[in-house]
């Protein structure tokens, strides 16, 4: 990818260091930390997850809705360690099932009583040591964000239900990638095959974040935004394949740069330009949005969102880019 390329995405995220309290950034990464730590991410992700926080969210609701979008955050990469660890599919499908029941009942304890009547396949209170935490410490981190949605909006139940089904989809996707690391049924699969599934995670998360914003329902076509979703989703998705080739190979996950392809200089070369052409379509969506408010929002969140992703993977190069972990 051209210098360019990155030259103008660094010049948006740079424009969205303007005017940003960093103290105030700083504060909310040690708000996260308890929620890191609980989700077993050892402290370590409580400052990115900030950081991404507060850059995506419109400097309206920063405020309000950053600590909120902060810990939704850590508990996607609390269920993406479950997920990548689990040796067996039980443990994925008993979160699904804590999800479902809790998106329905936000207001009813997972307690003792509760879970004996739920179809559960394992003891949710385990800790699984490659994860740090339990199926149940996920369940109840789900109910709390669950109920912080609630409060924040008791009026904003269209919004409400459309991001208890993206949580659904997002655990429902990433079941399919744990099932295709524990069977290794990814290999010779085609590129198209994977980018039918690797984006479709994130595309959940995403949606799920601008659900979190107060829109208002007639402004925003949800279902003409997905394309756009969808791009967003293929920069994160394959900037995060760049970045993270050689562990996966060892794990044995699905990477795009370890599908369909002869020799990994040719994968590299496929993966930047699969993430120019998303960006290229991104940028050209986001300019038919229409000039509302709600729609400003939505193209804040998007943007923002795709040039945190390609600054996280390119924070190598020789650029000046203010480092994730010194804020």
């Amino acid at each position: 990818m051209s210098d360019q390329f990155y030259t103008e995405w660094f010049e948006f995220y740079h424009s969205l260091l303007q005017g940003v309290d960093m103290q105030a950034m700083s504060r909310l990464g040690e708000e996260l930390m308890k929620f890191d730590l609980a989700y077993g991410l050892e402290g370590k992700r409580a400052v990115p997850a900030a950081h991404y926080a507060w850059l995506m969210t419109p400097p309206d609701y920063r405020e309000i809705m950053a600590p909120l979008v902060g810990h939704f955050i850590l508990w996607l990469f609390g269920i993406d360690v479950l997920l990548d660890t689990c040796d067996q599919m039980e443990p994925a499908y008993d979160l699904l099932t804590l999800c479902k029941f809790i998106t329905d009942n936000p207001d009813v304890a997972l307690s003792p009583q509760t879970l004996a009547q739920l179809p559960l396949n394992t003891n949710v209170d385990e800790i699984y040591p490659l994860a740090g935490c339990s199926v149940l410490t996920l369940g109840n981190g789900a109910r709390q964000i669950v109920r912080d949605v609630c409060a924040l909006y008791p009026t904003h139940l269209i919004g409400m239900a459309r991001f208890a089904r993206e949580l659904e989809l997002e655990i429902h996707a990433g079941i399919t990638e744990a099932l295709w690391r524990v069977e290794q049924s990814w290999h010779g699969r085609t590129i198209d095959e994977y980018m039918a599934l690797g984006p479709a995670s994130i595309a959940s998360i995403v949606t799920a974040a601008l659900e979190l914003l107060p829109l208002q329902d007639d402004a925003v076509d949800w279902e003409e935004l997905r394309p756009t979703v969808w791009q967003v989703a293929t920069i994160c998705r394959l900037t995060n394949d760049i970045a993270t080739v050689e562990r996966e190979k060892i794990e044995g996950r699905a990477n795009a740069l370890l599908v369909d392809s002869p020799n990994e200089f040719d994968a590299l070369v496929r993966t930047q330009a699969m993430i120019e052409q998303a960006s290229d379509r991104l940028l050209i969506e986001l300019e038919s949005l229409s000039d509302s408010t709600s729609s400003a929002y939505v193209a804040h969140v998007l943007k923002s969102m795709a040039a945190l992703a390609l600054v996280m993977y390119y924070a190598g190069r020789d650029l000046e880019i203010p480092p994730m972990n010194n804020l």
